[in-house]
C-alpha cells in the first residue's frame, strides 16, 4: 500500500505519525476547523487525538491496510493539515466520501486543491472499482466548496438540514468527482 505521495517539490501526503500529535492539536483547535467538520471536538487535545489514533489503526486494520488518513506536509514548515478517505461498503463500495482541512495559517494557499487533487488521483489509480469521489461542504463554507470546484469537483446538489451540527440544522452541497470525467485539471 501507498503511504507517502509526493504532490510537487514542497508538498506531500503522509501517513500520521504520533510525533505529529502536537502540530495536529495546534491547528484541530480552530474554531472554523470544529465549526466547519462533522466530527472534531472543540477544544481538541492530545487525549482526542491518541483516541483518534486509536480508531485509525482499527480502521486500516478493517481495510485489509488501505490508509484512509493523510497528513498534508510542507517539505520546508512541516504539517499543515489532513486529508482523509471515508470507505463506503455494499451497494456504495463504489463511492467513497473524502473531507479534508489545512492549518489556519496555510489557507487560501492553494495547499487544500493540490492534495485533493493527489488524494482524488490516488484514489482512483489504487482503486479500480471506484466510480465516485464525494464530499460534502456547509453551506456557509464557499471556500471549501470552491477548493473542491477547483480540483474538478461538481456540484450535485444543495441539501437542507441535512446535518445537525451542535443541534442546529445545516445546509450543504454535495459536489462528486467521477473516474469516467477523466484527467484532472492541472
Amino acid at each position: 500500500m501507498l503511504r507517502e505521495l509526493d504532490i510537487n517539490d514542497d508538498l506531500r501526503l503522509r501517513q500520521l505519525r504520533q510525533d505529529d500529535f502536537p502540530a495536529l492539536v495546534k491547528y484541530l483547535n480552530d474554531e472554523d476547523i470544529a465549526r466547519n467538520t462533522r466530527s472534531i471536538p472543540q477544544p481538541y487535545t492530545l487525549q482526542d487525538a491518541q483516541d483518534f489514533w486509536e480508531k485509525l489503526q482499527k480502521r486500516t486494520q478493517e481495510t485489509g491496510g488501505a490508509p484512509s488518513y493523510w497528513v498534508i506536509e510542507h517539505r520546508e514548515y512541516g504539517l499543515m493539515g489532513s486529508i482523509a478517505v471515508f470507505f463506503k461498503n455494499g451497494v456504495e463500495a463504489h463511492s467513497d466520501e473524502i473531507g479534508y482541512l489545512m492549518g489556519h495559517p496555510w489557507r487560501g494557499r492553494g495547499y487544500a486543491t493540490a492534495a485533493v487533487k493527489a488524494l482524488t488521483a490516488m484514489q482512483f489509480e489504487t482503486r479500480p472499482n471506484l466510480l465516485r469521489l464525494e464530499a460534502w461542504v456547509y453551506a456557509y463554507n464557499p471556500a471549501s466548496k470552491r477548493v473542491l470546484e477547483k480540483a474538478g469537483y461538481v456540484v450535485e446538489g444543495f441539501c437542507r438540514a441535512i446535518f445537525l451540527k451542535n443541534g442546529q440544522a445545516v445546509d450543504a452541497w454535495i459536489l462528486a468527482r467521477l473516474r469516467q470525467d477523466g484527467e484532472l485539471p492541472a
